[in-house]
């Protein structure tokens, strides 16, 4: 496929690189929102059942 792997490697590495930070941060940002989530969540139930 590539006449020197090791060029589309170092490519594909240069490449990966800026991507992984990108990726962390999503990751990090998709946590922060699923526990906040997962916690209004558990706050609206036990505020319904007090409610109740």
């Amino acid at each position: 496929m590539f006449e020197r792997p090791e060029l589309a490697l170092n490519e594909l590495m240069s490449r990966v690189k800026p991507a992984t930070g990108i990726f962390t941060r999503f990751v990090f940002v998709y946590m922060l929102v699923a526990h906040f989530f997962s916690a209004s969540r558990v706050d609206g139930i036990t505020r319904f059942q007090d409610s109740a």
